[in-house]
């Protein structure tokens, strides 16, 4: 269903707020907003969305209405407005989740760009309960440093997933550091092996082949399927 509201990324721009819910109308669900990565948009990562939403949850989608700004603020920003949105539908009488969502248990789901600004809102909003961060990051410079001063004051339990084989984010870069600056004990380091950046998408046989000789050990990779079968098992026990 769709929040019939605007949200407003970093520019002032507009974008729409969709919610994916299970088929079962008689309780409310646990609430999670899934963040996509630089570049791609929600319907690459279809498959993931449907896969939380049939464990019980309902799924927030927007567009990062700029998916080609690098810099992580503006990202944060974005992310903040979709989370105002879907907390003014549910306590509006005419919107169409009102009564159906369960925002005690909000959490966040987000790969690579969209990983990064989960962890960082995670430190920061206190509506955040619960993060998975899929082999987060950002570029190298101010935007790496920044993701993890955010890593750093993380405040929710997280679950942080690498690849191994990762030619965007190495997780040597970004995923590993960012869990190792996280204080306390409600974390998780999970680094798939062979795995790379994009098989957490819907790209098929096209991203299993053009995606793939992006890492050098690319004749090694692990299957899409497989990755995927990995990482949702690990994402629906951590939620």
């Amino acid at each position: 269903v769709s929040l019939g509201r605007d949200v407003l990324d970093a520019y002032g721009n507009k974008s729409t707020v969709d919610v994916v819910l299970p088929i079962d109308p008689s309780r409310r669900y646990p609430t999670l907003l899934f963040i996509h990565g630089w570049f791609t948009v929600p319907a690459w990562y279809q498959g993931l969305i449907d896969n939380l939403a049939s464990r019980g949850y309902a799924v927030a989608v927007f567009n990062q209405v700029n998916r080609l700004d690098v810099r992580l603020e503006r990202w944060i920003a974005g992310a903040t407005h979709a989370v105002d949105a879907v907390f003014a539908a549910a306590n509006d009488p005419t919107s169409p989740v009102y009564g159906q969502l369960d925002l005690s248990k909000f959490g966040l789901v987000g790969h690579s760009y969209g990983g990064a600004t989960s962890i960082a809102l995670g430190a920061t909003d206190a509506r955040v309960k619960n993060v998975v961060a899929l082999a987060p990051g950002a570029n190298e410079g101010a935007n790496r440093e920044l993701f993890l001063r955010y890593a750093a004051q993380q405040r929710v339990p997280t679950l942080v997933i690498g690849c191994e084989f990762d030619p965007i984010v190495p997780a040597g870069r970004f995923a590993w550091p960012a869990f190792q600056a996280m204080p306390g004990a409600s974390r998780l380091y999970v680094e798939i092996a062979r795995a790379e950046h994009n098989n957490f998408m819907d790209f098929g046989r096209y991203g299993f082949w053009v995606f793939r000789p992006l890492t050098r050990r690319f004749a090694f990779t692990l299957r899409p399927s497989e990755h995927k079968r990995i990482s949702r098992n690990y994402t629906n026990a951590w939620l």
